[in-house]
């Protein structure tokens, strides 16, 4: 891992690369995958062109462009692409990976996720892990749904979101005990240029008083409310359907997670209040938790974008989330064709998640005048080096290791494949997770 100055408040931490207010030109791109949709190409390809950013945006996009005292990208024989969009995530959860392995949901939550009391450190050092391994996989923007366990959690998981460089939406799992501190945190969210705030909760029958609350106040602080819904056969018992309409939630901006065990007229009453849909592959296999109806969703009309889903994807690969949600509709459907594509789920990745959190207008394509969040792949390795495919090599051959860059922002947070953190700052940061999954296992966090 390459050595840089350490510039943030923290004791490690990957701070972006900044490229001091000069522009960044990336030169000769063999393939640039705008996801600027033509009737032709969902994926809007371009061939030999150059990017060229300038304060965060892209100014434009041609061949033999110029700019003076820029930081210049060699990327002939590379794929540039926008940044891969994770729009549903836990991010502490680092410290659960292979925790209840051979359980389902019901059965994973008791052991996994309840019993937690991380304190500021501790969840500063789990989400840091996390957003490290987003980065080194090309996501740049990540919907952290946070579980708000307690204000110091939520102040350093927070905190570790705005040190990453990413772009991110903070998500806190409310009650009624936390109203102010939500509002606290979402002023302190809405400081930083790259953060966005949603509010959080569950649609089970017995909460639903705790979801009036979480309605009203999405309504009074004016943000989506982000639920898991519908993500297995057993969660029908909780009547979340019947939740989300005495609670009036549907009058509201809706992001709904998992959404495996739905019926039609369910399907048409998202399809009608317009709420957004995350698609967790990974989740859902690792859970046996079913198979998502996406092809349903997606013909009714709704938005879907692609989540990793925290422990239980295990990592943050999410190039095996592409092939993951390819593979698990058609082994489903026992059809090749069946929705999503290899086309369909690199748009699902990038514009449809763009779409999912509101952000359409400023990321998800490579249009001038969009903010430049991108990612360049190098294609030159054992995995991906025959073509037969171009798109395809990146959704079934892809891996992290293919990620040569990451732009947020027109920041560079990977560097010629290599993240901005010491080994010595990494190997901390993992010993200080390891003593935190230690104290897990002996149920007891804040020891």
């Amino acid at each position: 891992m390459r050595k840089y100055k350490k510039t943030t408040i923290a004791a490690l931490l990957c701070a972006p690369i900044m490229v001091n207010g000069a522009p960044l030109l990336i030169k000769d791109a063999s393939l640039i995958i705008s996801m600027e949709s033509t009737d032709k190409d969902l994926t809007g390809r371009l061939y030999e062109k150059d990017i060229l950013v300038e304060d965060g945006q892209i100014k434009a996009i041609g061949k033999n462009l110029v700019a003076d005292n820029a930081k210049v990208v060699n990327a002939s024989g590379k794929i540039v692409m926008p940044g891969l969009i994770d729009v549903h995530n836990h991010l502490w959860q680092s410290t659960i990976r292979g925790c209840g392995i051979d359980k389902n949901v019901k059965d994973w939550l008791p052991p996994c996720v309840f019993p937690i009391s991380f304190n500021y450190q501790q969840a500063y050092d789990a989400v840091t892990l996390s957003t490290l391994d987003l980065i080194n996989t090309g996501v740049t923007t990540v919907v952290d749904w946070s579980h708000a366990y307690n204000a110091k959690f939520v102040e350093g998981n927070v905190q570790a979101l705005q040190d990453s460089g990413m772009r991110y939406v903070y998500t806190y799992n409310l009650n009624p005990l936390n109203n102010a501190h939500a509002k606290v945190t979402k002023a302190q969210v809405d400081k930083d240029t790259l953060g966005t705030f949603h509010l959080a909760s569950h649609p089970a029958g017995y909460m639903q008083d705790t979801v009036q609350n979480a309605v009203d106040m999405a309504k009074e602080m004016e943000t989506t409310l982000n639920f898991h819904y519908a993500e297995n056969k057993k969660d029908r018992l909780d009547e979340q359907t019947a939740t989300l309409i005495n609670t009036n939630a549907t009058d509201v901006r809706l992001v709904l997670n998992h959404v495996v065990d739905v019926n039609d007229e369910e399907i048409d009453m998202m399809a009608k209040t317009g709420a957004k849909v995350s698609y967790n592959a990974l989740s859902n296999m690792r859970l046996a938790s079913g198979v998502a109806p996406v092809e349903k969703m997606y013909k009714a009309g709704i938005d879907i974008g692609m989540g990793l889903d925290g422990g239980t994807s295990d990592n943050s690969n999410y190039f095996a989330l592409m092939k993951a949600a390819i593979g698990l509709q058609r082994a489903y459907h026992q059809d090749p064709s069946v929705f999503p594509t290899v086309e369909d789920v690199l748009y699902l990745s990038t514009m449809g998640g763009a779409k999912v959190i509101g952000m359409e207008e400023k990321i998800g394509s490579l249009a001038v005048g969009k903010r430049a969040d991108l990612i360049i792949l190098n294609p030159a390795t054992t995995n991906m080096g025959v073509n037969h495919d171009e798109l395809a090599q990146i959704a079934f051959n892809a891996e992290p290791v293919n990620v040569e860059y990451v732009v947020v922002e027109g920041n560079i947070l990977k560097d010629e494949g290599q993240l901005p953190i010491s080994d010595k700052d990494f190997h901390a940061l993992l010993e200080r997770n390891e003593k935190t999954v230690q104290l897990l296992k002996k149920g007891n966090t804040n020891s």
